[in-house]
């Protein structure tokens, strides 16, 4: 097997996602100075893999909507059983640990944050998409993936500073960028959307962001440099990471018709692991002093 078809195992799995919140949770912890548990980015992995695969399960459910799904979600839907089986384990692990291991503040902080999950979910497959009406689920994506993957440092951390919340509203942009990247890429590649457009429910945001994704790209980066000239050292990392991780989105959208959708697609979650720049660094967060 080569190195495509093993990355492309890997995102198919859904594990692309929860290794980047591994690696961004360590890079939040190291910014706002706050000691994790080590148990802590694995149970936000095994939390955001649980998301990510109960969201495709209730993609693929019903034939309603095969005009918009994609490959990932008839994966799903061929290996449902399997899936919800290791889905089950999965919760019920998550709900164990943080029942017994979380710190308290932590824990309701991540229930407020679950109920806003779990309401944006009924609103999103709920007949006629409702909240893709009013919210394109890109950003939403991005907004409440960089919130929960920050969550444990931003309570743990003494101080909560303007420059974190920054530092926190930076890695949501970049995920709303890898968002509107995927869904904008996979509409150029699919044949079938010209014929079904009126079956897509990309919000109109959405699109004329991927007409104008170059523009996005360098916006996000200035705003990452100017965060980290003004705000300085509360920041330093995340937007040296950001900055990267847009440079690396754009180069993919530039190189967009060479790749493929198959390489963009399972590539394209690589180019947020850019805080790995800096684990010599990190790794001390989680070891005791």
């Amino acid at each position: 097997m080569d190195i495509l078809g093993i990355v492309e195992i890997w995102q198919q799995l859904s594990l692309d996602a929860p290794t980047v919140a591994f690696v961004w949770c360590f890079c939040f912890a190291y910014e706002a100075g706050a000691k994790l548990p080590l148990f802590m980015p694995f149970l936000l992995a095994l939390g955001v893999w649980a998301v990510y695969v109960a969201d495709r399960l209730m993609d693929g459910m019903g034939g309603a909507n095969n005009g918009v799904l994609r490959t990932r979600h008839f994966f799903y839907a061929r290996h449902r059983a399997a899936f919800a089986s290791v889905l089950g384990i999965a919760v019920s692990v998550c709900a164990l640990t943080v029942f017994f291991r979380m710190r308290r503040d932590v824990f309701w902080a991540y229930c407020l944050l679950g109920t806003v999950v779990c309401v944006y979910f009924v609103l999103v497959h709920a007949k006629g998409g409702v909240a893709q009406m009013w919210l394109p689920k890109e950003l939403a994506v991005g907004c409440l993936f960089a919130t929960g993957t920050a969550l444990p440092s931003w309570v743990r951390s003494g101080d909560r500073t303007f420059g974190f919340s920054a530092a926190i509203v930076l890695f949501g942009l970049v995920c709303w960028m890898d968002c509107v990247a995927i869904e904008s890429w996979e509409t150029e590649a699919s044949a079938a959307d010209a014929e079904a457009g009126e079956l897509r429910t990309t919000h109109d945001s959405t699109v004329w962001l991927g007409r104008h994704f170059y523009v996005m790209g360098l916006a996000i980066v200035i705003l990452a440099i100017l965060c980290r000239v003004w705000i300085g050292a509360a920041v330093r990392h995340v937007a040296t990471a950001c900055t990267v991780s847009c440079i690396l989105l754009l180069t993919l959208h530039s190189m967009r018709n060479r790749l493929g959708i198959r390489w963009l697609r399972a590539v394209v979650d690589l180019s947020l692991l850019t805080p790995l720049m800096f684990v010599p660094k990190m790794i001390h967060v989680f070891l005791p002093r």
